[in-house]
């Protein structure tokens, strides 16, 4: 427990997706009596996930309000975590999109004495080929050289890009403490990102992580784009599901035609692959390495290996497929139609 008379913290931890937030998230859940004996409660809260809160960072405008639900229960939480002697965590990838106002309601509604937020920041040329991967696991079907084009059009105003959009402000209009966790450092020093977490933003040691896988599934590149080529020829499965499109591939379909689907496309479908070069120079990323480094460097950890620079890749190579072609190739449309018996919105399986 806290000592008496030291200052309780809020920490809120911001993501973003594809910073190892699901094992984090997992690792807290399943820590919580652990954290709770060394003075750290995080909360049980909501419906949706119940191991982070995103049901929380869904209401940034709704929280606004003294009588909403969320604002009421973000009140409880903090009188509970007073009344004990207990610092809050928070985590959900949601918040990143939060700005100074609902950021200053929240540590408001909460009303403990220090407000701490977490982020960690990941080279862009890892980061938007996953967030495109995951967006169209959720049925999306932007192709990646479209997805690309939108934000290299301006990197310095693309919020998957640019982490500065979301930590200028924090840092300037929240008095919030910050730490930034320099993610590529981190895996490629081998580090635990839980225990790197606990220790630099809780002041935690001790806790052993669970030995549970909880990332997200990366699928192969040919099941993704398997997956974006089938959507519109399943529609309207989202809507009628309320269900991430991905789920229901990974679900609804066994290892073994999975697999086949990956090994098809490979093999018979050669004329849809394309690959996308990404350069770091002549891109616009120098430019924002060197506002991160001179706006928010020192906060960095571990520190970058080379004065200067933030990232060490050069350039990126990301295979991609043609989903038009994909759909006019005899063999691959054969198992897509074979798919949407069970993920088709005829489908009585979902």
């Amino acid at each position: 427990m806290s000592g008496e008379g030291k200052p309780l913290q809020l920490v809120l931890h911001m993501g973003p997706h594809k910073t190892a937030t699901s094992y984090l998230q997992y690792n807290f859940h399943h820590s919580r009596a652990e954290l709770l004996q060394k003075g750290w409660l995080y909360p049980v809260t909501g419906e949706r996930v119940r191991t982070a809160h995103h049901d929380i960072s869904d209401q940034r405008k709704n929280i606004l309000d003294d009588g909403n639900r969320m604002a009421l229960e973000l009140r409880a939480i903090g009188e509970d975590a007073r009344a004990r002697g207990l610092n809050v965590l928070l985590s959900s990838e949601g918040f990143e999109h939060w700005r100074p106002r609902p950021l200053n309601r929240l540590k408001e509604l909460v009303g403990l004495d220090e407000f701490h937020v977490v982020y960690a920041i990941r080279d862009p040329l890892d980061l938007l080929y996953a967030k495109w991967a995951q967006r169209t696991k959720t049925g999306n079907t932007e192709s990646l050289p479209e997805y690309h084009a939108k934000h290299f059009a301006d990197p310095l105003e693309s919020s998957a890009l640019n982490p500065m959009l979301q930590l200028t402000p924090t840092l300037k209009h929240t008095g919030a403490r910050v730490t930034l966790l320099l993610y590529d450092e981190i895996v490629k020093q081998k580090f635990d990102i839980f225990s790197v977490f606990l220790e630099r933003a809780l002041g935690v040691t001790g806790i052993v992580p669970a030995t549970q896988d909880a990332r997200n599934q990366r699928f192969p590149i040919e099941l993704t784009e398997f997956m974006r080529a089938l959507a519109p020829l399943a529609n309207p499965v989202a809507d009628k599901t309320k269900i991430q499109f991905g789920s229901a591939i990974d679900h609804l379909l066994t290892e073994g035609f999975k697999q086949q689907v990956v090994d098809v496309i490979r093999s018979k479908a050669p004329e849809s692959r394309r690959v996308l070069e990404v350069q770091r120079a002549g891109s616009g990323l120098i430019s924002i390495e060197k506002l991160i480094l001179r706006e928010a460097g020192h906060l960095l950890f571990p520190q970058p290996p080379q004065a200067g620079r933030l990232f060490e890749k050069e350039q990126a190579s990301w295979v991609h497929y043609d989903a038009e072609a994909l759909r006019q190739n005899p063999d691959v449309r054969k198992l897509m139609d074979q798919a949407l018996r069970r993920v088709g919105s005829g489908s009585t399986w979902l």
